[in-house]
């Protein structure tokens, strides 16, 4: 939920971001917790992989495709 808090603050997400904030947690865990978080649908991966990735609330995935 944290990581959700802090995507609705920016708007959008790279995990770069989400590792200044949680500085005390591993890039593995937190591309776990991201990747979880796709899975239920509660935020969208936009981009193919690489810095270029970003993440965005589900309901915002939407409304940036049309």
């Amino acid at each position: 939920s944290a990581i959700l808090d802090k995507i609705k603050t920016i708007g959008n997400c790279r995990l770069k971001d989400v590792m200044t904030v949680f500085s005390e947690v591993s890039e593995r865990t937190l591309r776990y917790d991201l990747q979880r978080l796709c899975d239920k649908g509660d935020i969208e991966r936009i981009g193919g992989g690489g810095p270029g990735t970003y993440y965005i609330l589900k309901d915002k995935a939407i409304s940036a495709i049309m």
